[in-house]
């Protein structure tokens, strides 16, 4: 154990002490995050499986006014941008509000989607016999996301991102063997997915979003001041509770860059 910590600190001192480490201080220090001029999608685009649609009283989507949705997650984005510095300013470019010394950044939310579909898990377990598997239906929903983020008056184009998340039933069952007879049970259990767990799930992705869209500002600022045009060696996430920088989660915490 004091070996992992030992050798956890040693990474922290020596990346504190690196190229990537120190640009990413400076954009930090120097609030480089500018302002943003936010342009909002107030439409849902709905898709939904083959399945759903032979009952349309079993589709969760059916359920969710828009509006919810779409206050809880722009109302978080807004909160999480303000907590990383951002100026914020909404719908439109206001000449006055431009920045002569930060960046002037225009974020479009150009479209959000939500697809709801049965998605097949399995469930297994070993007994002295063999393995049981049982196969069940999940009520599942991907929130889709894309935006497009430029610099006010570059020639640059927009660079395009894309993020997306799942989120489903919750499914509690479990395998049980009769004691008398030796038979193998499966006891379903699940807990349906919700509109007030989509809902939350919007919150958590405007602050998620808000996050991404400075790591990836953060990490395009080291990029473009890496001396001798090398490439960094590794990408950084500035956490917003502890203001500190940290190794970024590649596979989990960074946009699809669709184009650039």
């Amino acid at each position: 154990m004091k070996k992992n910590l030992y050798i956890l600190i040693a990474f922290f001192l020596f990346a504190s002490c690196s190229t990537e480490w120190r640009l990413g201080n400076r954009f930090v220090k120097s609030n480089n995050a500018g302002m943003i001029f936010l342009f909002t999608s107030n439409e849902i685009f709905k898709e939904y499986s083959t399945w759903d649609k032979t009952n349309d009283s079993l589709l969760l989507l059916n359920e969710m006014p828009d509006s919810s949705f779409l206050n809880s997650y722009y109302n978080s984005l807004i909160e999480g941008l303000l907590q990383l510095n951002f100026k914020v300013c909404l719908d439109d470019i206001e000449t006055s509000r431009l920045s002569d010394t930060l960046p002037n950044i225009v974020l479009n939310v150009a479209q959000i989607s939500l697809e709801e579909y049965n998605k097949e898990y399995e469930e297994s377990e070993e007994f002295y016999e063999g393995t049981y598997y049982k196969t069940i239906n999940l009520k599942t929903l991907d929130l889709n996301f894309w935006f497009e983020l430029s610099i006010f008056n570059q020639e640059e184009k927009p660079v395009l991102c894309f993020d997306s998340q799942s989120i489903s039933d919750i499914s509690n069952g479990y395998f049980y063997q009769k004691f008398l007879t030796g038979e193998v049970i499966y006891e379903e259990e699940i807990i349906p997915l919700k509109v007030e767990d989509v809902i939350n799930r919007a919150k958590l992705l405007g602050k998620r979003h808000a996050t991404m869209i400075y790591d990836l500002l953060l990490n395009t600022y080291i990029q473009n001041n890496y001396p001798n045009n090398k490439t960094p060696g590794y990408l950084l996430h500035f956490n917003p509770e502890s203001r500190f920088l940290e190794p970024l989660d590649e596979e989990n915490d960074v946009f699809q860059i669709l184009s650039q």
